[in-house]
């Protein structure tokens, strides 16, 4: 079903690296302010305000609030058609969800507070209108429609959780973000500059650049065999094997500031001359690979394959386009370690093959993304790569969203600054997926990691993480 309360005949064709089917997915992020006044008053104000800043938004990027399609007219046997963006809403839509009146069992926001805003207590069919997955929840409104931006205010004790939902096809983490410091500009009625009208607008149909038939060459996208570490380091020695548990469960750890810190010295030592330096999310990176790794040895192989797939944001590897670009523009670097390598090397080394594969004078992520666009574009079955070929139980398929400023958006509510950003829990259809979120105001970083529940139980006792970390449980 289309809704046709909008009759605009306009379209947004996405990106080459959107056409792919898989894409259909809501990212979703949820932010937590308190609030000391809970009266009507201020609840129809914050509305107010949040519906005043979409029609801002709204009417500057139109796509906003649009519906995303897969438009099969006239394409040919076998193919997956064209996914665009066509009119839907005027604005995005906006729910409400009253949780402090209809729902007496969700915690008050002081609850929430104490126990560290743990990932558990934002269950998406509560607090967000649509689900992560295609056939997860859904608001029955939203039948047979996919909105580009959802948004959901849930009204709690004592505080606010704001959901923000995106359609993956639509646009990036990083894409993500750009939506929402524009509707945090919108909500402030600041106008728009020059460069995000036409950065946030630009048209995406050959936004990535192709390669030439005769440079063209597909082979560089097969899998880099594993990176054998010498001298191999022996495995840890392991206590006794958890109980088998295959089923998922989300992880959930605070890294401070001194532990980050103290994470990037540790992988920072005896890098090879190819690696000058590394980044905080490297280190991150490494460690929490590594400790995933650690928690499989008790079922899996030692020589076992284990890739890390480390999504990358791409705008930086081309000049061509804006760093306000909000389309779909991430590829992933694999890494692969034998696991009993991977889970007892020093962090450095496999911090430094992670910063060799994303920094620019090492790096073939302009190269292999442009390959990819280009076979993309020249398929007519768009099903290429992503979660159809990722093997959860050997590899581990991480999402970095610490750049994000979420921290810094207080939308006019009136609210202050929020407290805490989550992504909000769903059932994720297999293990080895994890997100680091956006940078907290003290320079913290939450982690998220779905595990089975064998694997949780040997993180939960795992001394470096506990040395490290805190568990929100």
């Amino acid at each position: 079903m289309t809704d046709t309360t909008q009759q605009d005949d306009w379209e947004v064709i996405l990106d080459i690296l959107a056409q792919r089917p898989g894409r259909f997915i809501y990212t979703q992020i949820a932010l937590c302010y308190p609030t000391a006044d809970d009266s009507t008053t201020t609840r129809d104000g914050i509305i107010t305000t949040l519906k005043s800043g979409l029609e801002r938004l709204s009417a500057s990027f139109p796509w906003v609030a649009g519906q995303v399609i897969q438009d099969m007219t006239g394409v040919p046997e076998g193919s997956t058609g064209v996914f665009k963006i066509k009119p839907y809403k005027p604005t995005p839509l906006l729910f409400i969800k009253n949780l402090a009146a209809d729902d007496p069992s969700f915690p008050t926001y002081a609850e929430m507070k104490e126990a560290g805003f743990p990932m558990r207590m934002f269950k998406e069919e509560v607090v967000c209108p649509r689900g992560t997955l295609k056939e997860g929840f859904s608001d029955p409104s939203l039948a047979g429609v996919d909105p580009a931006l959802l948004i959901q205010v849930n009204i709690v004790q004592g505080g606010l959780i704001l959901s923000v939902c995106a359609e993956h096809h639509v646009v990036d983490a990083t894409g993500h973000g750009i939506i929402m410091d524009l509707l945090d500009k919108a909500c402030h009625a600041t106008p728009f500059t020059p460069d995000e009208l036409s950065a946030v607008n630009l048209d995406r149909t050959n936004i990535i650049p192709l390669l030439p038939m005769d440079k063209f060459d597909p082979s560089v996208l097969r899998p880099k065999p594993p990176i054998t570490l010498s001298p191999a380091p022996s495995p840890p020695a392991s206590a006794s094997p958890p109980t088998p548990n295959p089923s998922l469960t989300w992880h959930h750890l605070h890294f401070p500031p001194t532990s980050l810190d103290s994470l990037k010295s540790l992988a920072s030592t005896n890098l090879p001359a190819t690696t000058p330096y590394i980044t905080t999310d490297d280190a991150l990176t490494a460690f929490i690979f590594q400790r995933i790794l650690a928690s499989r040895l008790h079922r899996l192989p030692p020589d076992t394959p284990t890739t890390l797939i480390r999504a990358v944001n791409v705008r930086p590897y081309f000049p061509v386009i804006p760093a306000l670009y909000p389309g779909m523009i991430i590829n992933s670097t694999l890494t692969t370690f034998p696991l009993a390598d991977g889970a007892a090397a020093p962090l450095s080394a496999l911090a430094a093959p992670l910063r060799e594969a994303v920094q620019k004078e090492t790096s073939t992520l302009a190269r292999d993304t442009s390959t990819f666009a280009t076979l993309l574009s020249i398929s007519k079955d768009k099903t290429l790569g992503g979660a159809a070929s990722f093997d959860a139980d050997k590899n581990v398929m991480l999402s970095s969203w610490t750049k994000m400023g979420c921290y810094e958006l207080d939308f006019a509510l009136g609210l202050g600054k929020p407290e805490a950003v989550r992504r909000p829990s769903f059932e994720s259809p297999f293990g080895g997926v994890v997100y680091f979120l956006p940078m907290d105001g003290e320079g913290g970083i939450d982690v998220v990691a779905a595990v089975r529940g064998d694997e949780g139980e040997v993180l939960r006792g795992d001394e470096e993480v506990k040395r490290l970390a805190r568990e929100v449980v």
